[in-house]
């Protein structure tokens, strides 16, 4: 329920090329379409990340320009990385979140592996109470997605639902 012109989204990168997100995404141009928004509906200010990706780097830029800017909280929401997305990247996610919880008003942790895994049970429960096949969602019937895009969608989904509980 957050409206078009509050969100902003950030140019899509290859994760196969090395890129700097902090020289490719202007804080500058951010920051002015945030001061351009009714300051007036503003209750805290949240910034979404993957921890051990390379966008959540903008986030240690990002972050003190809002609090420089605006005397709401400003939250930031990670994402854990899967275990099978290699060591490398649980490395940096630690490194991550050691960075965000000290400029941050608070950091919320979403972790990826443990609600893929909460989420299929309870479709693999569902399926088999049924007498008949059950679709759910737009990955069909009898199957959980497997393909990292709807994986990501389902999760995304999930964060969507309980952000919007709290």
């Amino acid at each position: 329920h957050i409206p078009e012109n509050a969100r902003i989204f950030f140019p899509a990168m290859d994760p196969a090329i090395h890129y700097n997100a902090t020289s490719t995404i202007d804080t500058d141009e951010v920051m002015g379409v945030i001061q351009k928004l009714d300051n007036m509906e503003i209750d805290s200010i949240m910034i979404f990340g993957g921890l051990g990706g390379n966008l959540i780097d903008l986030i240690t830029q990002l972050a003190p320009e809002l609090r420089k800017a605006y005397i709401e909280p400003v939250f930031v929401f990670c994402t854990l990385p899967f275990r099978n997305e290699g060591k490398a990247m649980s490395a940096k996610a630690a490194d991550d979140i050691e960075k965000i919880r000290k400029i941050a008003d608070a950091v919320i942790v979403f972790d990826n592996e443990t609600w893929y895994r909460k989420l299929k049970t309870e479709f693999e429960d569902t399926v088999k109470e049924e007498k008949y096949p059950v679709s759910v969602g737009p990955w069909g019937v009898h199957s959980f997605p497997e393909n990292p895009r709807d994986v990501y969608a389902l999760l995304n989904e999930k964060i969507a639902r309980q952000i919007g509980v709290l």
